[in-house]
């Protein structure tokens, strides 16, 4: 069958085309043919050589003999031959390209969101995925209440045990899934499968483990996510940790130590909620006493502790120092505050 497309919106192969099967098609203008070398040598003529083809233009049907100068075969296999300022597609006569190859996901690693180290991750814990096409959109879920689906994103784990479950989706790009571990999975190697929501799908391997402790700090100076809690004369005031400058830098918010104040530091963080009182904490290396380690309670995956600063760190001038979260006998990655 030949029908006429309007010239300027097909390229042309200059006098040469290849089809999808490897045959060669060859613009004769001199003889006003098309000429196919097929893979085994053989050569044909399947367009002019004064053969009569039925030209379909508008609602008239005639016969035309075409004088070729150029060719070109599209993917489906159709030929475009170009005759007095309209291109003729041909088709029947060449074969079809193979299909384009399927779209394909990548995890290349997962790591948890608080702190970025790789290795283990723990139920319950927030973690981040990085690799390509994860999904076909960005979005950010309401942190409060996500769901299994965002953008049509959507994460599942399989345990050791063969176990699977759906993940809570905390933001989605193409490039990153941020995803909360499902509570329940068994302890050992375990395969998180993201299915894009084209249907693409990207499968890793984690390991689930019991706890893996990790804090949320700012990349730029370590210091802790959290605020400070002091408590005075009876009265109960909430300070910053760290502000915006002018500039809109990040910088630290000295805490003042005093032996009348009891001041509490609340830090965030992820992955250590099941190691219950196995738990310890260090600022600036001396021991703090843990009041509470847990979940926030309000956004799933999100944990904090509470510790009472140690008075020993009134030492005058403000100084950053160390804290160091030990959970299950794990240490988190290191987070720093500046007392004074």
């Amino acid at each position: 069958m030949v029908g006429r497309v309007p010239a300027p919106k097909c390229p042309m192969s200059w006098g040469l085309a290849v089809d999808g099967a490897g045959n060669v098609y060859i613009a004769d203008s001199a003889n006003g043919r098309i000429r196919k070398v097929d893979t085994s040598g053989i050569i044909t003529t399947v367009v002019g050589g004064g053969t009569q083809i039925n030209v379909r233009d508008g609602a008239a049907a005639n016969t035309l003999r075409f004088t070729p100068a150029d060719v070109a075969v599209d993917i489906s296999g159709n030929l475009y031959v170009p005759n007095r300022g309209f291109v003729y597609r041909v088709s029947g006569v060449a074969s079809a390209g193979p299909p384009p190859a399927p779209p394909s996901g990548s995890v290349t690693k997962t790591v948890s969101a608080a702190g970025q180290q790789s290795g283990p991750v723990a139920p319950e814990s927030i973690v981040i995925a990085s690799g390509s096409h994860l999904a076909t959109s960005s979005a950010t879920a309401d942190l409060d209440s996500p769901g299994t689906t965002l953008a049509g994103t959507t994460v599942k784990v399989t345990d050791s045990n063969g176990t699977t479950l759906q993940a809570l989706v905390l933001s989605v790009s193409s490039t990153q899934v941020t995803y909360q571990v499902p509570a329940g999975l068994a302890v050992g190697a375990a395969t998180a499968t993201i299915t894009a929501g084209d249907g693409v799908s990207a499968t890793t391997t984690l390991q689930i483990a019991a706890v893996a402790p990790g804090l949320y700090t700012l990349k730029s100076s370590g210091l802790v996510k959290g605020y400070a809690l002091r408590i005075s004369n009876g009265n109960t005031f909430i300070e910053d940790v760290f502000e915006i400058d002018a500039t809109g830098s990040v910088i630290a918010r000295p805490i003042t130590i005093s032996n009348g104040d009891q001041v509490y530091l609340i830090v965030y963080g992820t992955g250590f909620r099941a190691a219950g009182g196995d738990m310890s904490a260090t600022v600036g290396g001396i021991g703090a006493p843990i009041l509470y380690a847990g979940p926030q309670g309000v956004q799933p995956g999100l944990d904090q502790f509470t510790i009472l600063l140690p008075p020993e760190l009134a030492t005058g001038g403000p100084q950053v120092v160390q804290i160091v979260l030990t959970a299950g006998g794990q240490i988190a990655n290191a987070g720093n505050v500046t007392v004074q």
